[in-house]
């Protein structure tokens, strides 16, 4: 038997366990690493009370014992191998992207867990059938 998913946090993580840097035109926020330990992680949609926009280049890369993201409405674009070798990844939330599949795998590399979730009604069908798989 797998492990038990859970349902998302419903506060962000903390500030303090991303590094991040202004865009060039300094109206938003580009996360540059994930330095943070928690399995589960909500990106905030503002930093500093600007909007976060990016996910940089390999900012998730390695992050193992990361299970779960949920990615702001504000975040427009993830650069290549963001998520890569995040090997436990099971899941992730957006709802602003329309991705190919080769863009899911240059994002997220080729983890067979891996689902992709864009509206809260696919993502809480998906957790209620783990929960409770006999329904």
């Amino acid at each position: 038997m797998g492990k038990k998913i859970t349902k998302p946090k419903e506060f962000y993580s903390p500030v303090k366990d991303f590094k991040y840097k202004l865009n060039d035109s300094e109206d938003g926020i580009i996360i540059t690493k994930y330095v943070g330990k928690d399995t589960e992680v909500v990106i905030p949609p503002k930093i500093n009370g600007l909007p976060v926009t990016t996910i940089g280049v390999s900012a998730f890369a390695g992050c193992t014992g990361l299970q779960s993201i949920v990615i702001p409405e504000s975040v427009t674009t993830i650069g290549v191998a963001a998520f890569y070798r995040c090997n436990n990844l099971e899941w992730v939330y957006i709802k602003k992207f329309d991705w190919t599949v080769k863009d899911i795998i240059d994002i997220f590399g080729t983890n067979p867990k891996f689902k992709f979730f864009r509206t809260q009604q696919e993502l809480d069908e998906f957790l209620n059938s783990a929960e409770n798989p006999d329904e």
